[in-house]
């Protein structure tokens, strides 16, 4: 079975990178995106490379669990549409995520079916417990 390794070094990281400048976000304007779709990916192995990303896409991919997401403390925006996650409890991870704004899960197998209607919605408040 061939893995692909999309982290496994700067430069092939950086090929999935894409810097947005908008003037209305803080920190000088700079906003990072990766995206990370349509690769077959059917799990997150090692974010160190990814702790930076404020928007990642994972979209179109195979992935079950989100597990090791919680690590990525600035990220705001996140899509994980058209993915085989079965229940909202696999978006435990997403709890600790205190930047998280958007969130897509749409296309997904929660609940035992494909929801087919979209579900991106903007996570308003955190708790802190």
């Amino acid at each position: 079975m061939w893995t692909l390794q999309v982290t496994s070094s700067r430069e092939t990281l950086l090929s999935h990178c894409w810097h947005y400048r908008d003037s209305s976000i803080l920190h000088g304007g700079k906003l990072v995106s990766v995206r990370l779709n349509n690769l077959s990916l059917t799990q997150i192995g090692s974010i160190e490379h990814l702790m930076w990303v404020q928007m990642l896409d994972l979209s179109y991919n195979a992935l079950r669990s989100i597990s090791g997401l919680e690590a990525m403390q600035v990220l705001s925006c996140l899509n994980l549409s058209n993915n085989y996650l079965s229940s909202f409890t696999a978006l435990d991870p997403l709890r600790q995520l205190k930047s998280l704004k958007v969130l897509d899960i749409s296309h997904n197998e929660i609940g035992g079916h494909p929801i087919d209607t979209t579900m991106l919605f903007s996570i308003v408040s955190h708790s802190d417990s």
